[in-house]
């Protein structure tokens, strides 16, 4: 018997690792491991969403460590993390945006609220270039520290790194603070569950 090349040895290894890096909740894949410049994520937890009886997305949140508490999470600041928003079916982009809207004004002074319009509004110009987002797609909210929020639509960055770290910890605050979108999914993100 012929040895294996070593490449082909390799290829083998790293399409067992990628496969086996998957999960699925509610219908959704996601990755166990997310990489950010140079900083590797790992799923802190996920949930779905449901409302009315139908299922609309999958929130995933990732940290270099996992921590049940947005107050762990937000004395991180040099760490990178993300938000993943998976459809789960089409949804208006502009519906997506009024929820994360909503979301900030629930968790936020009426002061930091008014402070973060240009940032809110940089966010619906990035997701007004996709009107629609369709059954699989995803939303991604990234801090990447000494940039800022980029915003990911199907794992392109769809504009320039919004330099806040206020405004990234409001976004937070949407699926992990004291009012979120919903408490379950906010535990299943903290994995508190």
């Amino acid at each position: 018997m012929k040895p294996i090349p070593l490449i082909v040895a390799f290829c083998i290894a790293a399409f067992l690792y990628t496969n086996a890096a998957a999960i699925e909740v509610s219908g959704a894949k996601l990755d166990d491991r997310v990489t950010i410049g140079d900083q590797t994520l790992i799923l802190n937890g996920a949930g779905g969403l449901t409302r009315a009886g139908t299922k609309m997305y999958v929130a995933a949140f990732y940290m270099r460590v996992r921590k049940k508490t947005l107050q762990e999470v937000s004395e991180l600041t040099w760490w990178a993390k993300r938000i993943t928003v998976t459809m789960l079916r089409d949804t208006s982009s502009d519906d997506l945006g009024e929820s994360i809207v909503s979301g900030i004004r629930k968790n936020s002074t009426q002061e930091e609220t008014r402070r973060f319009g240009l940032q809110l509004t940089k966010i619906g110009e990035a997701l007004s270039k996709f009107p629609k987002l369709r059954k699989g797609a995803s939303l991604s909210l990234d801090w990447v520290p000494n940039r800022g929020t980029v915003v990911v639509v199907d794992g392109t960055a769809v504009c320039d790194p919004i330099p806040d770290e206020a405004f990234y910890e409001a976004i937070l605050k949407v699926w992990l603070g004291n009012e979120p979108v919903d408490v379950n999914l906010r535990n299943d993100m903290l994995g508190r569950k």
